[in-house]
């Protein structure tokens, strides 16, 4: 600053001197001393005037850097402060490790320590939870976990930054907790039918009919009102029900009492009646979900009725009830119009193959030679792939006698081809015919090429519906029915033209009928009779059969000697546990005979299969205990009063430890 204000002088000075010399040679020596001394004082004030200039210059220039420079240690210490700030007390939390074996935690700020309930010092990230070591071997960069904090369990996301070797987590559970709200909102509706109501009160005065309709109603709106769903009837037997997903959730922890109210105002009555439910909710509209509600119904119907099922968007099917057994709701009409149906079908499609389930029966063959000999009153020819290496012995023998089948019908040649491949018939995109079972899994030929096969299909079954359903254009599927066998007898009959069997087509069928109701004992109907007439007319022998169904004396002993070891479990199953080699025949005639013990509303067989390496089990009941419900749970399905499943790669221990709670929750219920 000294050195400026000096040169100003000095360039003032200079300046003076300058304009002197140049006036000394332009005027008279005596004017010269006047010039030099006004020279001199403007040159002075000059020289002030620049001096004050310069001066509050500089002051300036010094004051803007002083303010600046205070300006910005007062920013950096703000800024300073609220780093950390965040890093400590906002409402994220930080954690940072070392990229060692276990992840070690190197620090973490204040709110995770605030958050958690344990201390992470000295710690890995597995004390924070197990699943964060994964998802870091795993190179994950973002992911959620529910903690249990000090404050209850909460959701939380955390964003790894890899780089850096830190963890950023952020508390998602008020998100969560509103996307839940939101869900929870979701609309419901769903469709409740009253089974063979119609039909009992045409009976009825119309007082008593009046009053019984009464009965129900009050029943149903008042279930209604408790659980906050609008219910409105749409025709005598059927209502419609409107609510959200927060009472849905509540009526299935409930299991549909509904259900059972039904049930008692019907026992009141004398009356053997039962409802279904069909429900469907989510975010799609009304016009959807009543389609999908009333999908539901009709699945909850083929499921043999009693029961709620339950398609709630994004989740899979549910089903709730079906503990008792339902009132048969056949129609004579719709075997009709599924006989037209699939007569039609088979005139239009280039080719018919014939499937059924792996090991197949007496019924399931029957079932096939059933709608073979139907495809015969209009094709020349039909095809098969049938299981034969897992046919039981008896059933063998019958396959042996019919395979290769051959008829003249109206000088028509009709035969049968097996094929090897259930994908060769791909490009004259067949007609798909499946008895006997609705589950994708076990169908012969079908669980390895389901995304390969081409054409239309068409189920004929007795089964309720469970498991890997398949997609089919012709769906008859009547779980009350005895067997399949059964139901085609019912289709051929709706047929238009007579159809004409043999002594053993027919023998075959009847015995899929006589096994399946265990000799007419159980789920037998006034239908199954007219169907084993329909089968006696047509040449069944009674002879035949009961050789075909005679067993050796061994296995006699045998189930004598497995049926002592019977062991009673919750009171009301009769269960046997071997490590024997039994068929699947023999496993069911075992639980049968079990059921002819007092006090046993069902029984369980569980024992090696014949290549005495897996194992199988075999579920019967009188119809107290819905064993088809048991064996879902355990993997496989069947009938309320009959059922299966198989175990692969396990033992008699763990096959035990994972079927008792499943029956103990059977006999809570």
């Amino acid at each position: 600053m000294k050195t400026a204000k000096i040169s100003i002088v000095i360039v003032v000075v200079l300046s003076a001197l300058v304009i002197y010399v140049a006036l000394a040679g332009l005027v008279d020596s005596a004017v010269v001393p006047w010039l030099l001394t006004a020279t001199v004082l403007v040159s002075l004030v000059f020289a002030g005037l620049i001096f004050f200039w310069a001066q509050n210059y500089v002051t300036g220039e010094r004051k803007y850097t002083q303010e600046k420079l205070n300006l910005q240690r007062i920013i950096t210490f703000d800024v300073s402060k609220v780093g950390e700030m965040a890093i400590n007390d906002f409402p994220f939390g930080i954690v940072m490790y070392q990229d060692q074996e276990g992840y070690p935690i190197r620090w973490v700020n204040r709110f995770i320590e605030s958050v958690l309930p344990m201390s992470l010092f000295d710690q890995s990230v597995a004390v924070i939870d197990e699943s964060i070591v994964t998802f870091l071997e795993q190179g994950y960069t973002s992911f959620e976990i529910q903690l249990a904090t000090k404050d209850g369990a909460k959701f939380f996301q955390f964003i790894n930054q890899t780089e850096h070797n830190v963890l950023f987590v952020t508390d998602l559970s008020a998100v969560r907790q509103a996307e839940q709200q939101l869900l929870n909102q979701r609309q419901m509706i769903g469709y409740l039918s009253i089974e063979n109501l119609d039909d009992t009160i045409q009976s009825l005065t119309i007082q008593d009919s009046v009053n019984l309709q009464g009965k129900f109603y009050n029943t149903i709106l008042q279930w209604g009102e408790e659980n906050q769903v609008y219910v409105r009837g749409l025709t005598t037997e059927r209502f419609i029900l409107i609510g959200r997903v927060f009472d849905l959730e509540r009526i299935i922890a409930s299991e549909f009492s509904i259900l059972e109210s039904v049930r008692r105002v019907a026992k009141s009555e004398q009356m053997e009646l039962t409802a279904s439910i069909g429900v469907a909710a989510g975010l799609q509209t009304s016009e959807e979900l009543s389609e999908l509600a009333a999908e539901a119904l009709d699945v909850a119907n083929k499921r043999g009725g009693d029961q709620a099922v339950i398609m709630i968007e994004h989740e899979a099917v549910r089903y709730v009830g079906g503990t008792s057994t339902s009132v048969a709701k056949r129609s004579r009409v719709k075997s009709r119009l599924i006989a037209n149906r699939l007569r039609q079908a088979i005139s239009d499609a280039k080719a018919v193959l014939i499937l059924t389930h792996e090991r197949p029966d007496h019924d399931a063959f029957g079932a096939v030679i059933g709608m073979t000999n139907f495809v015969f009153s209009v094709k020349n020819e039909v095809y098969w792939h049938i299981d034969s290496d897992g046919m039981e012995q008896d059933v063998r023998a019958f396959y042996d006698e019919l395979k290769g089948m051959s008829k003249t019908i109206d000088e028509r040649q009709c035969v049968v081809k097996e094929l090897t491949d259930v994908t060769d018939l791909n490009p004259k995109n067949p007609l798909i015919i499946i008895v006997d079972v609705n589950n994708q899994r076990i169908v012969y030929g079908l669980k390895d090429h389901a995304d390969k096969l081409k054409g239309t299909i068409a189920i004929i079954d007795h089964h309720r519906q469970g498991g890997v359903e398949i997609d089919a254009e012709i769906n008859y599927i009547e779980p009350y029915a005895s067997s399949t066998s059964e139901i085609v007898c019912e289709l051929m009959q709706y047929f238009e033209d007579e159809i004409e069997m043999d002594t053993a087509e027919a023998t075959l069928m009847l015995a899929g009928i006589v096994i399946d109701t265990n000799h007419f004992s159980v789920a037998t109907t006034s239908r199954t009779f007219d169907a084993a007439s329909y089968l006696k007319n047509n040449g069944a022998n009674l002879q035949d059969l009961q050789k075909n169904l005679r067993e050796d004396y061994g296995t006699l002993i045998q189930r004598s000697r497995l049926l002592a070891d019977t062991q009673r479990w919750y009171q009301s199953f009769g269960v046997v546990i071997t490590d024997d080699s039994l068929s699947a025949k023999d496993r069911a005639k075992l639980a049968e005979t079990i059921l002819t013990i007092n006090d046993f509303d069902a029984s369980i067989v569980i024992s090696h299969e014949l290549d005495g390496v897996n194992y199988g089990m075999s579920a019967r009941s009188l119809g107290d205990v819905n064993v088809q419900l048991i064996a879902e749970q355990l993997g496989g399905g069947g009938h309320l009063t009959s059922a299966g499943t198989s175990f692969k790669d396990t033992t008699i221990k763990a096959i035990e430890a994972k079927v008792r709670p499943v029956l103990e929750a059977v006999n809570i219920r």
